[in-house]
């Protein structure tokens, strides 16, 4: 597995970060509380950033969410401008032939930045309950660090967290 440098040995510039939100499925997690689940995720990603930062000492250079910001039609453009104003992409990517759609695209992405971008050291899932296993298990494959950072953990994946990531949350 990869692992980062020491912080003593590493300056902050030498560990980047990608931070990269399953906005569908934390959303659809969310659903059922009482406050605007866009607003939680910020908050979310304001606190990994954080924890990058302070606690693992790497630095979080982009920060891109995906999903479909259609489905939120009424709240749509504050969503995605509060996410802006946040220093959060967006990625629209149109729901409804499959319910894992964002997750594909956040998949795809995340391997065509790996090959296209050899100066991220450390790759950041933020989602619901989806771990990624394929995904996180060919970025270690090729050197980078993974952290998932998930609101629920799937059954399935009890006795698997250590084994799949570098660190979880």
């Amino acid at each position: 597995m990869a692992r980062l440098r020491p912080p003593n040995s590493a300056e902050l510039s030498d560990n980047l970060a990608l931070i990269l939100v399953d906005f569908d499925n934390l959303t659809g997690l969310l659903a059922e509380g009482d406050s605007k689940e866009h607003t939680v995720v910020l908050n979310l990603v304001q606190e990994l950033r954080r924890y990058l930062s302070a606690e693992l000492r790497m630095k979080p250079t982009r920060v891109i969410a995906y999903g479909d910001f259609g489905k939120h039609a009424e709240d749509a453009a504050a969503i995605m401008a509060d996410m802006a104003a946040s220093g959060i992409e967006t990625r629209y990517v149109p729901g409804g032939i499959q319910a894992s759609d964002a997750s594909q695209s956040l998949t795809i992405h995340a391997t065509e930045l790996l090959h296209s971008r050899p100066d991220l050291s450390a790759f950041v899932v933020l989602s619901g309950d989806n771990w990624y296993i394929p995904l996180t298990q060919h970025l270690q494959r090729f050197g980078k660090f993974v952290l998932v950072a998930s609101l629920d953990l799937p059954s399935s994946m009890t006795s698997l967290c250590s084994e799949v990531s570098d660190a979880f949350l």
